[in-house]
């Protein structure tokens, strides 16, 4: 499961989504290059990186994290 949470101080996370629901994740070419998309069965995640590096980072580990699924996604 990934959570996400608004910034570094908060305790209990915002929300998030079990891997097995993931059904895509990408770059969001149409804001920032840090913004990626999480797609799950039931809702779409838009979430921001610190950088670009650190974006790419995180897209890599969730579809790590979702393990069976193939993914196409832009790096």
């Amino acid at each position: 499961m990934f959570v996400y949470f608004n910034d570094k101080s908060e305790k209990k996370p915002r929300g998030g989504a079990y891997f097995n629901a993931i059904t895509d994740v990408y770059f969001d070419h149409s804001t920032s290059k840090r913004t990626f998309i999480v797609k799950t069965k039931s809702r779409t995640f838009t979430l921001q990186a610190p950088s670009t590096q650190a974006t790419s980072i995180w897209i890599d580990v969730i579809i790590t994290g979702a393990q069976g699924k193939i993914f196409e996604y832009e790096k």
